[in-house]
């Protein structure tokens, strides 16, 4: 993988950074793992849940997204078809 740094941007919006075998989210700076071309990662979500009786409970979910990135093309695609561009972090 190359080790220049790009921005994943969308909308001339950055979310994220790629640089050698390393996916950085820009929000929240976790670094993932970049493996084959491809990055995963598991959203959590809490759910409240009100049984019959009126306890309250709480649901934990686990939603994976995995994105596809292509250096050459500069492009990175979500597992639901959204793509994002890399561009060149120094051309910003």
């Amino acid at each position: 993988m190359s080790k220049t740094r790009y921005a994943v941007v969308r909308d001339n919006v950055v979310y994220a950074y790629v640089e050698g075998d390393n996916f950085e989210t820009r929000r929240w700076n976790l670094v993932y793992p970049i493996k084959d071309g491809k990055v995963s990662m598991d959203l959590v979500s809490v759910h409240p849940n009100k049984n019959e009786s009126g306890t309250l409970s709480i649901e934990r979910r686990v939603e994976t997204i995995e994105f596809t990135l292509d250096i050459e093309k500069r492009l990175m695609t979500r597992d639901d078809g959204t793509e994002f561009h890399l561009v060149d972090e120094e051309s910003l």
